[in-house]
């Protein structure tokens, strides 16, 4: 399959800066993949909303998704290598280094998923809710996760957050019986880990 690294360039809240294209078109390279860069958002005023569409603009193959904000190391391995074809690939939004955000997701999301018919007993929030920032998945295979997150926003769309674009692809997965392949954690460091704890081989948890 082709395989393709995608981002959304479509400002105020996705500005894309020259070094991360950088570092995507390089990693796009190395990893035999094109480079796709989407820049006008599918529902204007709603940068959230619009992930949960972006798949309708996208040719069939493999894809590696990054929000605009990530920066891609020179010595990062293919995603395209880690995550299997066919399968669905997800890092955990509940990374050591992105302590600071638990607390949000864990204390709001439950009473949304109660409201689209998904029971506490059905999911464990810590190691099953993910980050959309960076997923691998697979055109026309996975579509049907991008349909079920629309059907569920048409009816219970919350744009905080913790809630957005992250809670319905997770509400989504959750309720199609879909078993994410969990990318290793050091896929993804956030905030003060990589502020004051960089290093030059990002091998920690947090």
């Amino acid at each position: 399959m082709n395989k393709y690294v995608v981002t959304m360039n479509a400002g105020p809240r996705y500005n894309l800066t020259g070094n991360g294209r950088h570092s995507m078109l390089a990693a796009a390279e190395r990893w035999g993949a094109d480079f796709i860069e989407l820049k006008q958002l599918d529902k204007p005023g709603h940068h959230y909303k619009s992930k949960i569409y972006y798949d309708q603009k996208l040719p069939e193959g493999r894809i590696c998704w990054m929000d605009a904000d990530v920066m891609i190391r020179s010595d990062c391995p293919s995603p395209f290598d880690v995550v299997p074809e066919g399968e669905f690939g997800l890092v955990r939004g509940h990374h050591p280094s992105h302590s600071g955000a638990n607390d949000h997701v864990l204390h709001n999301l439950p009473s949304w998923l109660s409201k689209v018919g998904i029971k506490k007993d059905a999911y464990d929030i810590n190691s099953e809710y993910p980050n959309t920032g960076f997923m691998i998945y697979d055109l026309p295979e996975h579509k049907k996760i991008f349909d079920m997150a629309r059907e569920i926003a048409d009816s219970h769309w919350d744009e905080r957050w913790w809630c957005a674009d992250q809670g319905h692809m997770f509400a989504a997965y959750k309720k199609l019986g879909i078993k994410p392949c969990w990318i290793p954690v050091m896929f993804q460091h956030h905030g003060a880990d990589l502020w004051y704890g960089w290093t030059p081989c990002m091998d920690r948890l947090g």
